[in-house]
């Protein structure tokens, strides 16, 4: 039993110690709540566990065994946590619980202080407008212990009691709530829009809302588009262009290689009318040409050819050859083959003076 003993002084001793200095809350109620101070030790319902509460220094209550001692199985659940109830309002209390086991050895302790504060009043928002400044009051019967924030359109902007917002930044839509805490609760405010603060000068020359959606967000929406309809027109039209350029060269091209082709078409005929021509002459010249080139005649044949007509004379009976007609056996093997020459023009020589017409003249 000494052991026992030394620990609860120990304890008393700590806790005479620590009441006498500075409090603070570990947990906090609201007045008339019921709170429950969580023990939360599972093994409790083992055969043999005691268990007590106390509220400073009285205790509230005890069980042994499963017995009760003091207070009622209501006051805790299942795992020793206690029911507070009938919190008076300002009251800060130390809540302190022992769980001893067959032998009487500590095996849980709970050591922790409960602060009950007054319920939250509910706020009230009021506001003045000038021309350039909205100001807006939040306003509650006491704001001892508690905090207020701002939010507007849901959206949390300041932390004081006075709000002040420039006039030209204030909408038609602009809604503002303030909402008062403490460590427990809250209350909201009712919403409040400046209706007043927005004279004829802060209304705007455009909607406030276009097709179900906020005016500017719709025109940046519109804006794109537009921008990606123009871009794709653009790429159109200079496809467009790319396909009829192309069009166009191939078209081009297309007359250049016809007119390449009738080029030589052309030339083609005319190199075969050429030679269709030339194959003519020649077999013209083959036909009218086949006496040959006419020989020349000079003096000297003269006076040889006297013998020969002399000899005809003498000898009629032998036929005179033309002077057209070669020789049999003297043209050459291969002279049919090839186009005889063309006649020659017979040149004009100046004749020379003769013995005989020197002597006339000398007579």
């Amino acid at each position: 039993m000494a052991p026992v003993f030394t620990k609860r002084f120990l304890l008393l001793c700590c806790w005479f110690l620590t009441s006498t200095g500075t409090q603070s809350c570990d947990y906090y109620a609201t007045v008339g709540e019921t709170f429950t101070m969580p023990l939360e030790y599972k093994e409790l319902n083992k055969t043999g566990h005691s268990l007590r509460w106390r509220s400073g220094s009285d205790l509230i209550f005890s069980m042994k065994n499963e017995k009760m001692i003091k207070g009622d199985a209501k006051d805790i659940n299942e795992f020793g946590s206690l029911h507070v109830k009938d919190l008076k309002k300002d009251s800060i209390l130390r809540y302190t619980a022992e769980v001893h086991d067959r032998s009487g050895k500590l095996v849980k302790f709970f050591d922790k202080t409960l602060c009950v504060l007054d319920k939250v009043p509910k706020p009230e928002v009021t506001y003045d407008c000038t021309k350039s400044t909205a100001t807006f009051k939040c306003s509650v019967s006491q704001t001892q212990g508690l905090t207020v924030k701002w939010s507007e359109n849901g959206k949390e902007t300041e932390s004081e009691w006075t709000l002040k917002k420039p006039v030209k930044e204030l909408k038609k839509t602009s809604t503002f709530i303030c909402t008062v805490s403490n460590k427990k609760t809250h209350e909201l405010s009712d919403p409040v829009t400046p209706t007043r603060c927005l004279g004829s000068s802060n209304e705007s020359l455009f909607p406030e809302t276009l097709l179900g959606l906020d005016f500017w967000t719709m025109v940046g929406i519109l804006a794109g588009g537009g921008g990606l309809v123009l871009m794709l027109i653009v790429m159109t039209i200079i496809c467009c262009i790319r396909l009829k350029k192309r069009g166009q060269k191939r078209v081009e091209e297309e007359g250049e290689l016809r007119l390449d082709w009738t080029n030589r078409h052309q030339q083609q005929q005319q190199q075969q009318q050429q030679q269709q021509q030339q194959q003519q002459h020649q077999h013209q010249r083959q036909t009218n040409g086949q006496t040959g080139p006419r020989q020349h005649r000079s003096k000297a044949p003269r006076n040889h050819d006297c013998p020969r007509r002399a000899e005809a004379s003498t000898n009629p009976s032998r036929p005179r050859p033309s002077p057209r007609t070669p020789a049999q056996g003297s043209t050459p093997a291969g002279e049919d083959e090839k186009a005889p020459p063309l006649p020659q023009p017979r040149r004009k020589t100046p004749k020379t003076p003769t013995a005989r017409q020197d002597a006339g003249v000398r007579q």
